[in-house]
């Protein structure tokens, strides 16, 4: 079998989800646990603060847990399938390579990290519908602020966390902050926002195919290296990356945009990135065509046999 068939490798990614049907329930059990007892327990340790402070926290810390999930997740791409039993079974299925991964990387990718959020949704209207069955009986003090308008925005305790959450995993840079940037400076901001991010995508999936142990660590410890040579790389010869500058409006409402400049740096780390991306995913469908029934310890990749 050397095409890809559609019937085929829904087959394959059936199986995947049946085989792993119980992992799934435990990240969507304890996603939903953790976003409900961490939303009541931030609630109680910030007791005097008003709503809209309490649902900008509760939205920061469900962004951070949110995106942790997801690498790791990412970075559990052949978890499943690293049992000697499973793997044999999965190996023996009559689909080609490429039907296999895709399976495995929509399954790790797509449908864990939308189930991680559907449970981070229900975690918190959970906490919603209790707090607006508390202020309905009368059950809130009345020295609480019952609602708090900030930027634009109308707050109440039984508000809900999601639409900021979304705001902030999506990495998305208003064109509008602090006053109008020019287009180019605007499409650079996001271009090298969104490459980085898939490249990083690419990079946990790459460290999830070959190591057997600890990727999720490792990956990270690789990508810290990286950034701190970048740092290190800037600093010392002093790149222009993207530069901008506010000063305070007339009628002191807020800022507006004056200066803007972009470097060289942010043109080639952009394209880097993407070369980076194929050549991650590439190497991550290498290791995986070699896959053996019998690994050594830590690596899915013996480069010894090779």
């Amino acid at each position: 079998m050397k095409s890809f068939d559609i019937n085929r490798f829904g087959r394959t990614l059936r199986w995947v989800l049946a085989v792993n049907y119980r992992t799934l329930m435990m990240w969507f059990a304890g996603t939903f646990t953790a976003v409900l007892m961490g939303e009541m327990l931030l609630n109680m340790i910030n007791r005097p603060a008003g709503p809209d402070i309490m649902i900008k926290t509760f939205s920061t810390a469900g962004s951070f847990l949110f995106i942790v999930a997801t690498f790791i997740l990412i970075g559990s791409v052949v978890a499943s399938i690293n049992e000697k039993r499973k793997r044999t079974r999965f190996l023996m299925l009559p689909s080609t390579n490429v039907e296999k991964y895709l399976a495995l990387i929509i399954y790790t990718a797509v449908v864990s990290v939308v189930g991680v959020f559907l449970a981070m949704v229900l975690g918190d209207s959970v906490r919603m519908l209790y707090y607006w069955v508390k202020e309905a009986c009368g059950f809130i003090p009345e020295y609480y602020v019952r609602s708090n308008e900030f930027d634009n925005h109308v707050y109440y305790w039984y508000s809900s966390a999601v639409p900021q959450v979304l705001k902030n995993i999506s990495f998305y840079n208003e064109q509008f902050d602090y006053g109008m940037k020019p287009t180019m400076y605007w499409i650079m901001e996001n271009t090298l926002t969104y490459t980085f991010v898939v490249w990083l995508f690419s990079l946990y999936t790459l460290g999830g195919t070959l190591l057997r142990k600890y990727s999720f660590v490792i990956t990270c410890l690789v990508m810290l290296l990286c950034v701190i040579v970048f740092a290190n790389l800037q600093d010392y010869y002093e790149w222009t990356f993207l530069e901008h500058r506010w000063i305070e409006n007339a009628d002191k409402k807020g800022m507006h945009c004056v200066y803007t400049e972009i470097g060289t740096v942010p043109y080639v780390l952009s394209i880097l990135f993407l070369l980076l991306t194929v050549f991650n995913y590439w190497a991550s469908y290498r290791i995986f065509k070699g896959f053996q029934i019998i690994t050594n310890k830590w690596t899915n990749y013996d480069i010894l046999k090779r």
